[in-house]
């Protein structure tokens, strides 16, 4: 980490952005919401799993946190399920999600394989329904709606209003409607509740990225992709709800676990320097460098130089602005691509294991892993560039996915399938990695977080169009690896086109720099600037 010439204050930052995933990651929280172990019938069961003990700790949870609820069991109505015992085993020693089994047994008799988490699924018994299939599916839709509009809403706020305020806003509003939910008892207001929750995330993912960037030297943004990454709050997230086995008081000690992020944001970090230089708020701006270099333990005054007035960037000069518009459709297509190939990638992909929390950590360590080993790449070789760590990542996604593809065509389903589909999965992390740090380091700091919310806007856009292609591999299982390849091959010719590489540009300087470039020469552009300003060494 010497590498990275990281002193007090930025690892201050980086300890702000893990606290900040640790909110952001509520993104996958519906995996823990809507779990359903699958089950069996048994006769004179002495099991600790059985359904009528789950409701039963379920209940008492809810007198716990003070519900004034009624402890009473509902049983389910199967008084008039009907079924022919010459085709149907009630009492099975299999376990499997059979609704036959699940509304035909007594409460008393039904035995769940695991009781490792208790859902709100569970909770509420979004099991064997007429609608419980369309419940669970719209708690994941809502909360990816929130996402969607969470990225350009708070994007434009944080553009006008400042990165520190609206960052402050996000997440105070997101935990409080986090730690809230686990109050509720209608799934109605869950939905709403998951709903705010999304659009937070969002702003976490686009806002907070930004304002972190902002506060960090050049060649500390991939240690911010890095060493602090969805992988560890993943693994975090995880351990928390095999330690808090409720929906419930999970969420609760979730919002409680990145709360950390507002106490250091409200306290210790000052407004983006960057925002205030492009705002022309210069007295603030040197104020805010120098609370810095005092943080930072650095002495004498921090050097500043060349104040002077940028060009004056407006939202709609990304599309009369012949470079900014194509760097914007650029990196919307990277955005795109690298959603659709994760959604429909997860969606896609069988269990590692039958244990639901090793499945979790497994996949959650290999992100982490591979977020590291990029890190070590990024340091100890420094011309390894923004446009290299793409266009390798997106050549071995299409390369996993061809063979994978090929695997499914050929219907083998042994042990390389998986280990060319977990080399996919990491090579798409990193996709990410690009797409993120491309587009804070492509756009003027005036309108960054507007571009970067639209950019994650398309991306969402894509990850709509994800079960469409599940769909399709219901019918034709290789399809929606070659969709992903014919996609990811497309992206690569266009971004090795067209995407300029950016690493090390001073964040000041965006707009400068594209006007002092001509325009017959941009094809092969290689941007790279020292910073104006460096306080923070």
């Amino acid at each position: 980490m010497a590498g990275y010439n990281l002193n007090r204050f930025h690892f201050l930052v980086l300890i702000t952005w893990q606290f900040s995933i640790f909110f952001a990651v509520q993104q996958i929280f519906p995996i823990f919401l809507n779990y359903v172990p699958k089950w069996r019938c048994e006769e004179n069961s002495t099991s600790s799993y059985k359904w009528t003990d789950m409701k039963l700790l379920s209940n008492s949870l809810k007198e716990n946190l003070n519900f004034g609820f009624k402890n009473k069991l509902i049983k389910k109505n199967n008084t008039f399920y009907q079924y022919n015992s010459s085709n149907f085993n009630l009492y099975n020693e299999i376990y499997d999600k059979d609704c036959q089994v699940y509304n035909s047994c007594p409460d008393n008799s039904l035995v769940f394989k695991s009781g490792e988490f208790f859902s709100a699924a569970l909770d509420f018994e979004w099991i064997c329904t007429s609608d419980s299939a369309f419940i669970t599916s719209i708690i994941s839709m809502i909360q990816f709606f929130g996402v969607l509009c969470g990225t350009v809403f708070y994007g434009f706020l944080a553009d006008y209003f400042g990165r520190k305020p609206i960052s402050f806003f996000i997440l105070a509003f997101g935990i409080f409607f986090l730690i809230a939910s686990s109050f509720l008892e209608d799934w109605k207001y869950l939905i709403i509740c998951r709903f705010i929750i999304g659009l937070c995330n969002g702003g976490t993912m686009v806002v907070i990225f930004a304002y972190m960037n902002e506060l960090l030297l050049s060649e500390q943004r991939m240690a911010l992709r890095a060493f602090v990454n969805w992988g560890n709050a993943r693994v975090v997230v995880t351990l928390l709800c095999f330690i808090f086995p409720n929906w419930r008081w999970a969420s609760i000690s979730c919002g409680v676990f990145a709360m950390p992020a507002i106490f250091i944001l409200v306290i210790l970090l000052p407004e983006s320097p960057t925002w205030l230089y492009n705002k022309k708020k210069f007295i603030e701006y040197r104020n805010s460098l120098k609370y810095i270099a005092s943080l930072s333990r650095i002495n004498g005054e921090p050097e500043i130089n060349n104040i002077e007035k940028n060009t004056e960037v407006k939202l709609k000069t990304i599309w009369t602005n012949k470079d900014l518009r194509q760097r914007l459709l650029v990196l919307g297509f990277m955005w795109f691509t690298a959603s659709i190939s994760s959604y429909t990638n997860d969606l896609n992909s069988s269990n590692i294991n039958d244990n639901f929390f090793l499945n979790q950590i497994l996949i959650a360590s290999f992100i982490a892993f591979s977020k590291i080993l990029l890190g070590f790449v990024d340091l100890y070789h420094p011309n390894f560039n923004r446009r290299n760590l793409h266009h390798h990542a997106q050549i071995a996604v299409c390369i996993c996915f061809g063979v994978v593809a090929t695997m499914l065509t050929f219907k083998y389903n042994g042990i390389y399938l998986m280990i060319f589909n977990l080399i996919g999965t990491i090579c798409i992390e990193w996709t990410w990695d690009a797409c993120f740090l491309c587009a804070i380091e492509s756009m003027p700091t005036s309108i960054r977080g507007s571009a970067v919310g639209m950019c994650s806007l398309i991306a969402r856009l894509g990850a709509l169009m994800s079960p469409i292609i599940i769909y399709l591999s219901s019918i034709y299982p290789p399809s929606a690896y070659i969709i992903l390849s014919g996609v990811g091959f497309l992206n690569l010719i266009s971004s090795y086109k067209w995407l300029p590489d950016t690493k090390g540009i001073d964040l000041n300087e965006v707009m400068q720099t594209l006007e002092m470039i001509e325009c017959k020469e941009k094809d092969d552009l290689i941007v790279l600037s020292q910073p104006k300003v460096s306080p923070l060494h």
